[in-house]
């Protein structure tokens, strides 16, 4: 069994209320038994976007405003 097994046994268990996870992992490893229906994967996206500013030493306004 795999982690995304474990992670949706959990949620079927009632042992969490969410699994976070690769979407296609998560939609491949919902229709696998023993899931079946009892779980959803739902279309919304959450995802992680680092972003960085670079301005000029010196620039205290903006550095407090980036703060």
């Amino acid at each position: 069994m795999s982690n995304v097994d474990a992670g949706i046994g959990d949620v079927i268990d009632r042992k969490a209320n969410v699994m976070f996870a690769e979407r296609s992992i998560l939609l491949a490893a919902a229709t696998r038994a023993p899931f079946g229906d009892q779980v959803t994967v739902l279309d919304r996206r959450f995802t992680y976007a680092p972003v960085a500013i670079g301005f000029a030493k010196g620039e205290d306004d903006l550095r407090l405003v980036v703060d």
